[in-house]
């Protein structure tokens, strides 16, 4: 595989859905990884809050903690 770095290679889709890798005329093994199956949408949301959370607290003025007299 090495011997293939920085040269051109062919990708064929078929029909019906098969997709073929190939490097002067053989076909190379590969294989698929669907990275956005493993995004969590809920931690996508709660890190969305929790941003919007720290930014609205670096605006507001800083107070003296409760209860420190």
């Amino acid at each position: 595989m090495r011997a293939l770095i920085h040269h051109y290679v062919d990708v064929y889709e078929y029909s019906d859905g098969h997709i073929e890798i190939r490097a002067d005329a053989a076909a190379l093994p590969y294989g698929r990884h669907d990275r956005l199956s493993e995004i969590d949408q809920g931690a996508v949301i709660e890190h969305k809050r929790l941003g919007h959370a720290l930014q609205a607290a670096q605006h507001h003025p800083q107070h003296e903690p409760l209860g420190g007299i």
